[in-house]
Parts: C-alpha cells; structure tokens; sequence
C-alpha cells in the first residue's frame, strides 16, 4: 500500500482489512468467561480486561491493518506512533469513572455525522447500509486519532471526537482538530466516495454525505465528570461549546465543515480561510447558530454565537501532503516539479538547533523563527535564468489581532531573487541544487502563510507552494 491517502488503488485494501473480524466470537466468550471466574475486585476489571482478551485473541494480519490509515496521516503529519486509544479513552479523566470530583478542563470538540443515513434503508440492502456506514465510521475513527484525538461515542451514523490533553497546548489542540476535519472531508470525497461507486455500481452518489462542526471550550467553560453509577456509566463533558459542537454540524452545508466562535477566536482563526453559509433559498448569509438563543447577559439580548464554514479549497493547500498529490486533487494554486523543491525549518526562541518543520502540522511559539529554503536542480531544461518570489501574508483573524500586525496586514511582504544557470558545476558528476532561502520572525497569534513561486525565462510558471504557519 502507498503512503498516498489520495491513492483510490489502496481502497480495496483497506476496506477488505476495515471490514474483516479480526476474532471470533467464541475467542471473546472464552475471554470473558476467564474474567468472570477469577475473583477480581471491580476497581482492577478495567486494567485487566485488555491482558485476559489479549491472553485468548491473537491480533490477525487485518487486525493490524485497522491502523494503515492513521499510520499514512501520521507519517506525513510528523507525528510518531500509533494512537491506540479506543472508545471514551481520554487520559486525563480515566480517574472519575471510579472516584473524585468533576473536573473544569479544556477540549476541542469535533461532530460527524452522515448525511441522510435513515433514508437509506427505503433504497439499498441491509448488509450494504452497513459496509457503508461501518467505513465512513471507521475513517472518522482512524483520522481522529491520527491527529492525537479521542473518539468519545459512535452514536449509529455519527461520530463525536475531542481533542486536547493536559500535554497538549489549546492552540494545537485546535490545529489537530481542523488538520483532522479537513483531511477526512478530503479523504471521504476524494478516494472514499468514488471507490465505493466502483465496488457498489448501484450506489447513488447523491446519497453519499457527511456534515462536520467543529468547537472549543476554554478550562471555565467545560466541566469533565461521571454520568451514572462507576462502570455504568460515562465520562462526557459538560458545557455550551461542547453541546453546540453537534449543532454546529447539523448547520454545515453538505460536506463541510462548520467552525464555532469559541474556535474562531481562541485561535484567531482567518477569515480568509473561513466563509459564511449562504442560505440556498434567500441567499442571504447565516453566521450566527440558529435559533438564535436568548441570553440575556449580552448586549443585543440574544446569544449572537458566530459560526463559519472552513473555506476547504484554500486551506488543503497548504497540508503537507506531497505537492504532487494536491496539485492533482486542487487542480491550481499549486504546481509541482520534480526539479525543485521548498523545505522548512524552525527555531524556537530558547534554542539555537534547527529542525525540519511541515507545513500546518504544529502551532509555532511566538518568538520563533521560520526558515523557506529552496533547491533548485542545475538543469538547463528548467529555462534558467529563473525568477524566485516568496510572498508572506498575515492574515486577520476572527479573535484579537496584534495592533502592529494590523498595521502592515495590507502591505506586501514579498522578496525576489534571479537564479542563473551555474556553468562552473555543469559538467560535475555529481550536481548540487542550488540554494534560495529567506527566514522570518513568528510574531502575530493566527494562521499565516508563505507563498512561493518560481518562473522560467519566458515567465511561464514552473513551481508554485503554500506554507502555512500556525503561531500561538
């Protein structure tokens, strides 16, 4: 299998090994019979569990196959590991399902849920309904912990996901959140929905759908605790932005992604990358949820909570997904070449160690520095001399924006350079790149980017690529 997520030869595969039982149910009832003859007290059931299942089960080959997915997100978003985490698994509140007080906390909230999922039971077979659900399910599932993430419940056609840990800051929680919504809506439109058409001719493709809302809520504004009695019950949050996380979703449009205030401007998320629902009988923009709650603390009466879809076309571009694949996928703003190349790297504030940096993947402190270096290959045929320009944009965002960067939102950041043809190495066997590169200073909270291009001697462009620099 290729590490490409975009790559529709990979679909069988994975969803023969998504779809497999791994184990039989007379492995699980041997399990559970060892459980319920040793004399455990219930205070150890829960550790004990997953050595005596792992005592009578042995993983089979599509069983280790469940993580392929997660594995090719990780591997180019610069996370090591596996998430093996399963269902209501969060770290930090494994403690209360048995003892303690109820817990003020911060989490980043993600909703998916497929559209139209009732109706399809008046068109298409049982078993069918159910390979489909069961992998648009499996794909939440595997993109959520590929971005750290904690599927909290599989409510029959959605998905509810949060993001966020006592280990991890709230700004990246929030950047794993989106990275998350927005890879899925790319996977599930560009390899999973046409492949299923291909194994099921019969599918109506106007059927298939999804629908995301994305939220946070700050330490005050959400409160971890046990709803039941110990075993039975559930660790679940409690608070606005996690409830209108499901919300959020159901006002989405379809295959989009909606974006709720406390996200919007804890982050300083960009307007740039977000737009407002347009209603499709009066065309008039909705930003506010509906209904529009009364709260009576506000100015206007009413709760005014601001919503945005994620503007996807704009901010896959900047993924760190090879330049190759999204070029195929986005169709332009972006060109590749094989013969030339942009590579990233940062240097925090406290450090003097360079290290490799991928676009979008990591929110960058304030006081950093960020480095573009561009190699281009010594190769007449790339029609030198060649014109380089770095473009940086800051964008203005939804939360507070800095005073100086608003200063110079609207002035041009840009830096040009000539490459020639380097005669002196040409006839080497061995041809070094040649070298461009620019640095700057992560100083404004928000998302910004760095644009790169490059054009030959007869301006035609040759290589065009989008940085994006989260910074908190």
């Amino acid at each position: 299998m290729s590490n490409n997520i975009f790559d529709k030869k990979n679909f069988s595969e994975m969803f023969d090994a998504f779809n497999a039982r791994p184990v039989t149910k007379n492995a699980y009832d041997s399990a559970y019979a060892a459980l319920s003859e040793s004399k455990m007290k219930f205070e150890d059931a829960n550790s004990s569990l997953k050595p005596a299942l792992e005592h009578y089960i042995e993983p089979s080959e599509n069983y280790k196959k469940e993580f392929t997915l997660q594995k090719t997100i990780r591997d180019a978003f610069g996370k090591s590991g596996v998430n093996y985490s399963t269902i209501a698994e969060h770290p930090d509140f494994k403690n209360l399902k048995y003892f303690g007080e109820p817990i003020p906390q911060y989490i980043c909230t993600m909703f998916v849920d497929i559209k139209g999922s009732t109706a399809l039971s008046l068109k298409y077979p049982l078993d069918f309904i159910y390979a489909y659900k069961n992998i648009v399910i499996q794909s939440c599932i595997e993109c959520i912990r590929a971005f750290d993430g904690c599927v909290h419940r599989i409510m029959g056609d959605a998905v509810l996901g949060f993001f966020g840990s006592k280990e991890i800051s709230k700004e990246q929680a929030i950047l794993d959140c989106i990275n998350c919504a927005s890879v899925l809506n790319l996977y599930l439109i560009q390899t999973l929905k046409p492949s299923i058409k291909e194994k099921f001719d019969f599918f109506d493709l106007g059927d298939f759908g999804f629908r995301v809302g994305c939220n946070f809520g700050d330490d005050h504004e959400v409160l971890w605790g046990n709803y039941g009695f110990g075993l039975t019950g559930e660790v679940s949050p409690t608070g606005l932005p996690v409830d209108l996380a499901a919300k959020l979703q159901s006002l989405s449009s379809d295959n989009k992604i909606m974006l709720g205030k406390g996200l919007l401007e804890y982050f300083n998320w960009p307007k740039f990358f977000s737009e407002a629902k347009v209603d499709r009988d009066t065309h008039k923009e909705i930003i506010y949820v509906t209904p529009n709650y009364p709260y009576p603390a506000s100015n206007t009466g009413s709760l005014d909570y601001l919503m945005m879809e994620l503007k996807q076309d704009q901010y896959i571009k900047g993924l760190p997904f090879p330049l190759e694949s999204k070029e195929a996928v986005i169709g332009s703003g972006l060109k590749n070449n094989q013969k030339i190349n942009l590579i990233c790297s940062i240097k925090e504030s406290d450090s003097h160690i360079w290290i490799d940096y991928l676009s979008s993947s990591k929110v960058l402190k304030i006081g950093s520095k960020i480095k573009f270096k561009l190699l281009v290959d010594n190769d007449l045929s790339l029609g030198f001399p060649l014109k380089i320009k770095f473009i940086k944009e800051n964008k203005e965002g939804f939360g507070t924006n800095h005073p100086e960067m608003m200063q110079y939102l609207y002035e041009k950041d840009e830096e040009f350079k000539e490459m020639k043809f380097d005669y002196k190495n040409a006839g080497t066997s061995y041809i070094l790149p040649q070298e461009y590169e620019i640095s700057r200073d992560c100083m404004y909270k928000g998302l910004h980017k760095m644009i790169c291009e490059v054009r030959n001697s007869s301006n035609a462009l040759i290589f065009r690529d989008i940085v994006h620099v989260p910074i908190a």
